[in-house]
């Protein structure tokens, strides 16, 4: 029985038998690795533009997804150019069952238009990223489709995922002058001290949650933040944390009116805030007409009226100047009323009302 033919036979049979136990092996060892560091809790720190849930589906896809060791391995690092606004996403295994990515976002302080494309910057002035313009992007789609050409059909993957970046935190800055922007490059301003003021007015709105529409910068360099109908001036950069702070104390008391809210002279014994509220067009209109038939009383049509009392009031002192001097009693009231507001304006321009805003004893920063 001990034939070289047996042998053979016994040796391939035991050689089979020898196979089938490590592959047998290295199957158990697949599922145990696969079952040990299964992902099963994934954790997104440092992401403030884009939602955890976008991430999580940037990351976690390709056959290394599920499992924690091989992404902390081969995935340890990601660059997406579908996030515009982050530079990096860094895979982190916290442990077997968990990972922990962290977003490394852009540091944008904000953007400018510029041919029609939202340009935005970081604390450096270089132009980090651009879009088009929401409202220039609905003119563009409006205009396609009222149009007669037919453009080719583009087919998108149905898995693909756009993802759009909450960039409502950054404010629009307007009145800077630059002849070009270049992706990767610093904006070709005059004054590059205007990005250490974007960056000072992002954080201390940000710290109040009172983020302006737009921040506007005059020829030199004085600051205006816009609030809907409220023109807040700050002025030159300076003392702009407790401009700002004041700012945040007033603003929900003048919410709902029109009008501009005067920091430019601010210091730091400033009690009193000047509010110089809108007034309507149709007031003004009406002030303009009352100005008009103001001179249209009793007295001589013929008569040198120019010092003549013009308020329309038609009981005129019979010993009113007529003499054509135009000089007027310099205590009499000339307004028509026998009491003058002092906080409205009666010279006829109909342009503003200003309101003295006085700090109270009792609230040293909620007062005006």
């Amino acid at each position: 029985m001990n034939t070289p033919r047996y042998r053979r036979k016994i040796g391939k049979k035991l050689l089979r038998m020898i196979l089938g136990g490590i592959v047998l092996v290295l199957l158990i060892g697949v599922i145990v690795f696969l079952a040990v560091f299964h992902v099963k809790e994934v954790e997104v720190v440092g992401n403030t533009r884009y939602t955890t849930e976008d991430v999580q589906a940037e990351v976690l896809k390709g056959p290394f997804a599920s499992n924690s060791f091989l992404m902390s391995v081969f995935r340890k690092k990601i660059q997406t150019e579908k996030m515009p606004f982050v530079s990096s996403i860094e895979v982190e295994m916290v442990s077997s069952h968990k990972l922990r990515l962290h977003v490394n976002e852009k540091q944008v302080i904000g953007y400018v238009r510029y041919l029609d494309c939202n340009m935005y910057f970081d604390k450096d002035g270089i132009v980090v990223e651009s879009e088009v313009a929401p409202e220039v992007s609905d003119v563009i789609q409006a205009e396609d489709a009222d149009s007669d050409v037919v453009e080719p059909e583009e087919i998108r993957d149905e898995n693909e995922t756009t993802y759009h970046a909450a960039v409502t935190d950054i404010p629009f800055i307007t009145g800077l002058k630059f002849r070009h922007v270049v992706m990767e490059e610093k904006l070709p301003v005059e004054n590059e001290g205007v990005f250490n003021t974007v960056l000072g007015i992002a954080r201390i709105v940000d710290k109040y949650e009172i983020q302006p529409e737009r921040v506007e910068f005059d020829d030199n360099y004085n600051i205006t933040l816009y609030y809907g109908n409220i023109r807040v001036t700050l002025g030159p950069d300076t003392l702009l944390e407790e401009k700002i702070t004041r700012v945040a104390a007033i603003l929900p008391k003048v919410s709902g009116k029109s009008g501009v809210l005067h920091l430019e002279d601010y210091s730091k014994g400033t009690v009193n805030i000047i509010f110089t509220e809108d007034v309507p067009e149709e007031e003004t209109d009406d002030q303009d007409k009352e100005a008009d038939t103001s001179g249209e009383g009793e007295g001589d049509s013929g008569d040198d009226t120019s010092g003549d009392d013009i308020t329309g009031d038609e009981d005129t002192d019979s010993e009113a100047d007529t003499s054509g001097g135009g000089e007027t009693d310099p205590g009499a009231d000339t307004s028509g009323d026998e009491e003058t507001d002092s906080g409205t304006d009666t010279s006829g321009t109909g342009e503003s009302t200003s309101q003295n805003m006085e700090t109270d004893g009792g609230d040293s920063d909620g007062g005006y």
